[in-house]
């Protein structure tokens, strides 16, 4: 049992740092992304839902920025929402954040206070751009919109999972942080519309290893589930299995989705190759 969930962490963790040059890869492509540029939120910007004062306010908020370094970008004036220029900007905008949040996802280190107070920030800043989408927005606006919030959906199923047994010694925690570990590196396979994003390098592969984790994830959860430690938490284990579970097959779900992707490349290839012949 011990080696099994060992075996995991590592494959998890291996994965996550073998794609680090990818990640480096795009983001030296768009200088962009790296370089510092002020950002103005409108009026209407929501304010973190703990009730600090301003000046604690203005602290909590250096310190998320100084430890995850997101990009600061201008958005223009929400009064302009309806012209099509503010429209388009407000796609590159969207599409800058998600970039940005990849970026920070491939980054970030789990422990699970600071990665809270982290997603405090980001969905403030995320608020602040989608206050300015149009009434009628564009089918790829609404396509990254949703993608957005399905990310955002995610991490905090799958926080909220790992909150539920928050000693790091707990079997289950480290379960949940690999759960967690692994939706994230399935989020960084889709460009920035949500769809499985084939023209990264080495695409197929991470699909791959990326299953193959799963499938030992599914069944160190399996042998788990019957552990004496896990039924000691008789008020936690359903429920906390039921969100394991949810999230391991929306897993399974963009895996299916992925592998789909492979099967119609090779019919294009074959059928390509046929015609060819003939």
């Amino acid at each position: 049992m011990k080696m099994l969930h060992l075996n995991v962490a590592v494959a998890i963790f291996a994965f996550a740092y073998a794609s680090k040059p990818l990640y480096d890869a795009n983001t030296e492509s768009r200088q962009d992304i790296r370089q510092p540029q002020v950002l103005v939120f409108p009026s209407s910007q929501p304010h973190l839902s703990d009730p600090v004062s301003r000046q604690g306010k203005k602290r909590q908020e250096e310190m998320v920025l100084s430890k995850i370094g997101l990009n600061k970008r201008t958005f223009a004036d929400s009064d302009a929402d309806s012209d099509p220029e503010q429209v388009k900007v407000t796609e590159e905008n969207l599409n800058n954040f998600i970039e940005d949040l990849k970026a920070y996802i491939h980054k970030a280190t789990f422990d699970f206070e600071r990665f809270q107070l982290d997603l405090e920030h980001l969905q403030v800043t995320y608020d602040a751009i989608d206050s300015h989408i149009p009434a009628a927005p564009s089918e790829s606006l609404l396509a990254q919109q949703r993608y957005v919030h399905e990310v955002f959906e995610a991490i905090k199923q799958d926080l909220a999972l790992a909150r539920k047994f928050s000693n790091p010694k707990n079997r289950f925690h480290l379960l949940a942080t690999q759960m967690l570990l692994l939706n994230l590196s399935l989020i960084s396979l889709r460009d920035s519309y949500g769809l499985p994003n084939t023209e990264m390098k080495g695409f197929k592969d991470r699909v791959f290893y990326t299953q193959n984790i799963m499938r030992r994830l599914e069944t160190a959860f399996s042998d788990l589930v019957y552990y004496r430690e896990f039924l000691k938490y008789e008020d936690l284990a359903m429920p906390a299995r039921a969100m394991y579970t949810q999230l391991l097959e929306s897993a399974k779900k963009s895996l299916v989705e992925f592998m789909s992707v492979f099967l119609k490349q090779e019919y294009v290839k074959e059928k390509t190759d046929v015609e060819k012949e003939t």
